[in-house]
């Protein structure tokens, strides 16, 4: 019999900015994460001088937004067009609007602060609401009327993976778990069959095949792969 004890890092919300999306006013943006000198730091969709989404340590941060169209010379109108762009930039980080911890808004006028808090309760999930500070000031551009940034945390991604497709624990633990920091720790694989636990052949090469096939099945379950592995045992 042959058994594996393996561990794996998975990065949040990478999976699903490896794309083209469509952006604010059907520009098509690269979500992709943006090379970076640290790995625990995933960047997204960059621009000459900053990005706008940097992700670390389960938190995501987002560079202040303006309103792509500003032929929409209103706070309510740039105000929605803003927070539609936050939950596209939300979902590139892997998270959206219910984990946002923190919210800064900056109007050029506070005599439209009606306006801008109607848009806010169109978007704002209610039964999560985040912290909010909101002044008056000055934009980069005199056609912008307001600018939001926010602050949110990525959803756990612990947890007990369990898949059928891999031969079940034979004891009183579990195919692998998941940290929250995307972590995976898979148990001891050996040569058994998925659904009936029997032992498969009698051969070093035919069981080592077998859990490695398990190793593989659990480790997908977890949204990972084999080239993922930083260590066997």
């Amino acid at each position: 019999m042959v058994s594996f004890l393996s561990s794996c890092a998975v990065s949040r919300g990478l999976y699903q900015a490896r794309r083209i999306c469509s952006g604010r006013s059907g520009v098509r943006i690269r979500c992709s994460a943006s090379p970076s000198s640290h790995s625990d730091i995933k960047r997204f969709v960059e621009g000459p001088k900053f990005n706008q989404v940097n992700v670390h340590n389960g938190m995501v941060y987002l560079s202040g937004q303006v309103a792509a169209d500003t032929s929409d010379a209103t706070v309510l109108g740039q105000s929605k067009q803003i927070f539609d762009a936050i939950d596209e930039l939300l979902a590139i980080a892997g998270t959206d609007k219910s984990r946002v911890l923190s919210v800064s808004a900056w109007l050029t006028d506070m005599g439209e602060f009606a306006d801008f808090n109607s848009a806010w309760d169109d978007w704002v999930d209610m039964e999560n609401k985040p912290t909010r500070a909101c002044v008056e000031s000055k934009l980069a551009k005199p056609e912008y009327l307001v600018e939001v940034a926010v602050t949110a945390a990525l959803p756990s991604m612990a947890g007990i993976i369990s898949t059928d497709k891999a031969a079940a624990a034979v004891g009183p633990y579990n195919q692998a778990i998941r940290l929250a920091d995307g972590m995976v720790f898979v148990s001891g694989c050996i040569g058994l069959k998925p659904g009936s636990g029997e032992m498969v052949g009698d051969t070093i090469e035919v069981q080592t095949a077998q859990a490695l096939s398990n190793m593989r099945e659990i480790l997908a379950a977890a949204g990972a792969a084999p080239s993922d592995v930083v260590k066997t045992m």
